[in-house]
């Protein structure tokens, strides 16, 4: 039970698992958060990493870049009073994963056949 005051969060991502093609390394998502803290960021990779973002309470999103690794967790820190960022400070935490594509297999149902006049 949280606390009477105590700020909360949540924070996903869409899509989770991340589709990349074979051999990729990195993707890219929407991150979705939702606080009652004051003011918050979002952090990669611990609860002090870079900042991803930084606003004030209520639902927010924004688009990653083509640079989200497999594993990659982001944190939702409450810094309104201008707390530290550390896991004391955390509200909420997702991780993300990417998933190769599955290669389609042969088919001549999918082969475009060109005709070639001479």
């Amino acid at each position: 039970m949280v606390p009477p005051g105590k700020p909360t969060g949540s924070i996903s991502a869409n899509p989770n698992p991340i589709l990349v093609p074979a051999g990729a390394t990195a993707g890219q998502t929407t991150i979705r958060w939702t606080s009652t803290a004051k003011t918050v960021v979002v952090c990669v990779g611990s609860p002090d990493g870079e900042i991803f973002a930084a606003t004030h309470g209520g639902s927010h999103s924004a688009i990653t870049g083509r640079w989200v690794k497999d594993r990659m967790t982001f944190f939702l820190q409450n810094v309104s009073e201008k707390q530290s960022l550390s896991a004391v400070h955390t509200l909420a935490s997702m991780t993300v994963t990417l998933k190769p594509e599955q290669s389609q297999p042969y088919s001549p149902l999918n082969k475009t056949l060109r005709h070639e006049r001479h």
